[in-house]
């Protein structure tokens, strides 16, 4: 809501107001490099999600489950057999009979 409403309300910035005798209207040019700006950093988020959804296997609603599931737990559950450390990917070396 609060985007949207921002979005509707939004006007070009400008340097004072159109009386003042330093008034400035920043040029269009300047509009487009700082909503590139804005969106460079933002656009990655639904630009994974997307490719997340579209290289997993199986029904939308599956795919959807799985791209949201966080990385260790699908890895937790996919590979009970191997522990997930913070940096790397250690194998189990002791076996259940051996407890």
């Amino acid at each position: 809501g609060i985007i949207i409403f921002g979005l509707a309300r939004y006007t070009n910035p400008a340097y004072g107001e159109p009386t003042d005798p330093f008034y400035y209207k920043y040029p269009d040019w300047s509009h487009l490099l700082g909503w590139m700006f804005a969106l460079s950093s933002v656009i990655f988020i639904p630009a994974v999600a997307i490719y997340q959804l579209l290289i997993e296997k199986g029904s939308l609603a599956t795919r959807f489950r799985l791209a949201i599931t966080p990385w260790k737990e699908r890895q937790r559950n996919q590979n009970p057999d191997i522990i997930i450390s913070t940096n790397h990917v250690l194998k189990k070396y002791i076996s259940e009979e051996t407890i």
